[in-house]
């Protein structure tokens, strides 16, 4: 479905969705009277071949050819004919239940993604025929939240790729609850709301799926390379990444897209922390794709990785972040059981884990890193490669120097712990330079005790490990 058919279906789904429709019935049900008076009509819309308006809280059966008129602002709706599928200048899609829904518009702005060359539109053709995957759909998905999540990806879509919001304050179609949501949050509140929708359905299964759809993904990564807000970013990262995450069936759907080529770029002109972040989350989950990794190498992934994990302002998450996915993603030997790896790709993945194996040290051996958590991630990932690449894995010697240091703060906090004086406790602490938040973190002793127990063994003389023993 191409931006202009989402676009068009957004704005019937939301208008259906957001206009607040008050109506009183009489006792039979059957019939529908504005309260602020006016003739009373039919609850069940009663369809003929040509198209007629449906008005406010009427019910219509399934399989009518329904529209939203923009000349009029009108929704309108007639019985389905053959010829309806083949009007050029409207979109008709089959929606729960058998409902067809056009809009009709004079207006198409297209969004286009560039390109492909043949040897690419090849490779797609062979991506489709080649991998097949068998997913039964879950029934406890109620139609409501089916009918939510259509509602809320068609608004995504479209506004997401506008510079500014479909709806002002002034604009009557718009509810109180959705006013007060605007006045809060700015004119992406509606955005920002519809996108924490799909986020929460992202997860299912069955809705990743339709998220990882070629086209649907791509305009995800328009969004996410393109808006100006940089909380929408995260929000349509965090998307991509929840649709795909531990969804096998969803990222064979979505290997024409190349994700992983667009997260990398959009990656490297980010300038927001916390959107670094959330792409490093979608850059994990996508890169397990049948492509994810060739494409990783075609677009130096690794160097802009690294260039953003050394600049300034660079958050702790996303370092933490840094080593989980080299070490889940490369450095794991379930990651390559179902690909072949030539001698050239063996060699590019040694330089890589190399690099990295430098990056983790310096950024432990400056002591910076504040966030236990963020230490093991990256402690954890060194060691891991340490332990698989040790040819390519040298020792610093400023990173020797680090866990000296650290193991002198190690026994200052044995030796505290065991003493009953206060005035010697706080000479403990003073010379090994000791806050009193690490004195009392748990969480910070057995990293401690878990770099002591790595000292020797990974990273210096193995038969000097017998002195370690001295230190416990």
């Amino acid at each position: 479905m191409n931006l202009f058919r989402l676009k068009s279906l957004l704005s019937f789904l939301l208008f259906a969705g957001l206009a607040c429709v008050y109506v009183s019935a009489q006792e039979d049900n059957d019939l529908i009277c504005p309260p602020e008076g006016g003739d009373c009509y039919p609850r069940i819309f009663v369809a003929t071949e040509k198209f007629q308006e449906v008005k406010p809280g009427q019910d219509i059966v399934p399989g009518l050819h329904v529209r939203l008129n923009f000349e009029t602002g009108v929704r309108e709706a007639k019985l389905m004919t053959s010829e309806d599928a083949e009007d050029d200048n409207s979109a008709v899609v089959v929606v729960e239940e058998g409902e067809s829904v056009t809009v009709i518009s004079s207006d198409e702005k297209t969004g286009q993604r560039e390109a492909f060359t043949e040897e690419e539109e090849e490779r797609d053709r062979n991506i489709w025929g080649q991998f097949s995957f068998s997913h039964k759909p879950n029934p406890h998905i109620s139609l409501s939240d089916h009918q939510e999540f259509e509602r809320n990806l068609a608004y995504a879509l479209t506004v997401g790729l506008e510079e500014k919001a479909m709806y002002t304050e002034d604009d009557d179609s718009t509810s109180e609850l959705t006013k007060s949501s605007y006045d809060d949050e700015g004119p992406d509140a509606l955005l920002l709301s519809a996108l924490k929708n799909i986020e929460d359905f992202a997860h299912e299964i069955d809705f990743g799926i339709k998220i990882a759809d070629p086209d649907t993904i791509t305009s995800f990564l328009a969004i996410l390379g393109s808006h100006p807000h940089p909380q929408v970013r995260a929000l349509s990262a965090r998307i991509i990444g929840s649709s795909l995450r531990n969804n096998a069936p969803a990222l064979d759907i979505s290997a024409p897209a190349r994700v992983v080529n667009h997260l990398i770029s959009a990656l490297e002109a980010e300038n927001n922390s916390d959107v670094h972040s959330r792409i490093m989350f979608a850059l994990a989950s996508s890169i397990h794709g049948r492509y994810g990794r060739q494409e990783y190498w075609s677009q130096k992934g690794g160097a802009t990785l690294r260039r953003i994990f050394f600049s300034d302002g660079v958050s702790e998450d996303y370092i933490g972040r840094c080593g989980t996915f080299v070490e889940d993603s490369f450095v794991d030997d379930m990651m390559n059981l179902h690909q072949s790896t030539s001698s050239e790709q063996e060699a590019e993945m040694q330089r890589e884990m190399g690099l990295w194996c430098a990056a983790f040290q310096d950024a432990l051996a400056q002591d910076k890193i504040v966030s236990t958590d963020t230490r093991e991630k990256i402690f954890s990932a060194l060691s891991a490669i340490k332990s698989r690449y040790p040819t390519y894995c040298p020792v610093q010697d400023s990173f020797r120097s680090w866990i000296s240091e650290k193991m002198v703060q190690r026994g200052a906090l044995r030796k505290q712990q065991h003493s009953s004086d206060t005035k010697e406790k706080s000479n403990l602490l003073a010379a090994s330079g000791i806050s009193e938040s690490t004195l009392n973190s748990d969480a910070e002793i057995k990293f401690l005790d878990k770099l002591s127990g790595a000292r020797h063994s990974l990273f210096g003389n193995p038969k000097a490990r017998r002195k370690a023993f001295d230190e416990l």
